[in-house]
């Protein structure tokens, strides 16, 4: 079965555990400014985009946070006082389901709403 085709401009927001919310944003300019200023960080979405995540759920918290983080950048232009990985993980939220909804909107918006649709559909909504 062929790889879902990727999208690389895409929004969406996450409730945190701590009842924040936080817009998330993915698009080719602000990966080439977080490439800039966190080139592991840019390796590692890379990486997950190109090869895909089943094998690791973690993943796609990485993918959650680089939208975390582009969308930082863009408010402020920096990441001077984002949240570093391991405080953005403290307060993540514990629904795994919802980081991966939310990691599934910012690389693979369309694939989402299938699987929203079905999901829907199967529970009569």
């Amino acid at each position: 079965m062929p790889k879902p085709k990727r999208n690389i401009n895409a929004s969406t927001e996450i409730e945190m555990s701590d009842g924040t919310k936080l817009k998330l944003t993915i698009t080719w300019g602000l990966l080439i400014k977080l490439r800039a200023l966190n080139k592991q960080l840019y390796s590692q979405f890379s990486h997950v985009v190109m090869a895909g995540a089943a094998d690791d759920v973690l993943k796609m918290l990485d993918i959650v946070y680089c939208g975390y983080l582009c969308q930082y950048i863009d408010d402020n232009g920096t990441l001077a006082d984002a949240l570093t990985q391991d405080e953005f993980i403290a307060v993540a939220p514990a629904d795994v389901n919802a980081v991966t909804m939310a990691a599934m909107a910012l690389i693979s918006p369309k694939e989402m709403a299938r699987f929203q649709s079905r999901s829907e559909s199967a529970q009569g909504n």
